[in-house]
């Protein structure tokens, strides 16, 4: 069964994913920070940031993200 993972990049923001274990997230992030069209930037997961989140904690920190930007 796959879980939420939930990480800082080290520029700032974060991201998540889910995975079946923290190593496949490990992985994951490092597909998704590899610069993709029109990105010069390859985003570096901070690996001591990782951690299995449920569903409520995810939304909590999403509306906790955007209310940062309103």
């Amino acid at each position: 069964m796959d879980s939420i993972y939930t990480w800082n990049w080290k520029t700032g923001g974060y991201n998540s994913c889910t995975a079946r274990s923290l190593a496949e997230a490990k992985r994951k992030a490092d597909v998704i920070g590899t610069p993709k069209a029109g990105m010069k930037v390859r985003l570096v997961p901070d690996p001591g940031s990782f951690r299995k989140v449920t569903t409520t904690e995810m939304a909590a920190i999403d509306r906790s993200w955007a209310a940062a930007f309103d």
